[in-house]
């Protein structure tokens, strides 16, 4: 049997039978020994790939093609998927790297687009692939926030500190973003979904925070932002187990580059 085999921008795999023409898919009698030997090839191609890469990472940030970070954004994203433990350092590594992938607008501040979001390159991957392993991360910023002016500084937030969970308890719904910033520091995901009130659509924003407990449960702390009068405005404050762990949704988000 001739294979390709590839991975898409959202991480599914591929597997195409080119001598018969067809696609080889998880109901076949042959998917069970050809999965082991595709996650073994994976494995070991992550492996090559960010023990290569690592090193020069700083090089690398500086001057590679989008195609190149896809492929980076992918090997560390797999370390996850395969739970490669080997991989951990150099995880730990790429954790570090600031750099900035998109900005749009966060309705956290308010509507008056004062405010951007800034999303991270390789942070949001790294931190997910970590936690699927049940590791913390180190809590470096996946998202930054710009001030609207000139110069779009980023505004300041707490340090990555370990007792997060713990700081929560303070929060209450007539915080500011910056406020809620100060507290916790930044939020592990954020989404803008719409919610269906009094029969119109309103644009939100979702802030996620995860926590590990020391039972080894993962939660989620979702803060819900919506533009009232002008001004963002805390409106729910929810924890829940993390669904994460049992949905590919957020990942998805983080791979669709």
């Amino acid at each position: 049997m001739l294979l390709f085999v590839c991975r898409t921008s959202m991480g599914q795999r591929l597997v195409l039978d080119l001598s018969g023409a067809a696609l080889v898919g998880e109901d076949t009698p042959e998917w069970p020994a050809l999965s082991r030997e595709l996650d073994d090839a994976e494995r070991r191609g992550v492996e090559s790939l960010l023990a290569e890469l690592t090193e020069r990472r700083a090089e690398i940030v500086r001057d590679a093609s989008q195609e190149k970070l896809g492929r980076i954004v992918a090997g560390l994203h797999l370390v996850g998927v395969h739970r490669i433990e080997s991989c951990v350092p150099h995880l730990r590594r790429w954790e570090e790297v600031d750099r900035p992938y998109s900005i749009e607008s966060s309705l956290a501040f308010g509507d008056g687009y004062s405010t951007w979001l800034e999303r991270q390159t390789f942070r949001p991957v790294v931190q997910h692939a970590l936690r699927v392993l049940g590791l913390q991360p180190e809590g470096h910023a996946t998202y930054h926030f710009l001030d609207g002016g000139d110069d779009e500084c980023r505004l300041p937030m707490l340090a990555p500190v370990t007792d997060r969970r713990a700081r929560a308890a303070a929060l209450h719904e007539n915080m500011s973003a910056g406020e809620v910033l100060q507290l916790l520091g930044s939020p592990d995901d954020v989404l803008s979904p719409s919610r269906e009130i009094g029969g119109t659509f309103h644009r939100t924003e979702d802030w996620d925070y995860d926590f590990l407990t020391p039972s080894g449960q993962w939660l989620t702390l979702k803060l819900a932002w919506e533009a009232v009068d002008g001004q963002g405005q805390l409106i729910s404050i929810q924890e829940a187990p993390a669904v994460w762990l049992y949905s590919d949704d957020r990942v998805r988000r983080f791979l669709d580059r």
